[in-house]
């Protein structure tokens, strides 16, 4: 892998939860790491779910083998938040690529 192509900065936001002190459990998301990532765009769609406009953009994060990042972890690139689909190391370039897509919110 050369070093030159982990141009732009991502933010890694890891899943909580946590408990209130009547029981119910809420789901947060804390910023846990940041790093350098190559960004491909992958795929941009543009759908009608329940008579409403969609946007459906995946992008694809290539960064190096080291970093800690898990199936239920979100990454911020920009302004906008994406959902970690699949997570393929590759030991032979010391990477992993992560396929992802857009949160609708």
């Amino acid at each position: 892998m050369r070093a030159g192509l982990l141009n732009e900065m991502i933010i890694v936001y890891r899943q909580q939860e946590n408990q209130s002190e009547f029981g119910d459990i809420s789901t947060s998301y804390e910023s846990h790491l940041s790093t350098r990532a190559q960004v491909n765009h992958s795929l941009g769609n543009r759908t009608i779910q329940n008579n409403e406009i969609f946007y459906d953009y995946s992008k694809t994060f290539v960064v190096r083998g080291y970093v800690d990042i898990k199936d239920t972890d979100r990454i911020k690139y920009g302004d906008k938040f994406y959902r970690v689909i699949s997570i393929e190391p590759d030991f032979r370039l010391q990477q992993k690529t992560i396929l992802t897509e857009l949160v609708n919110e």
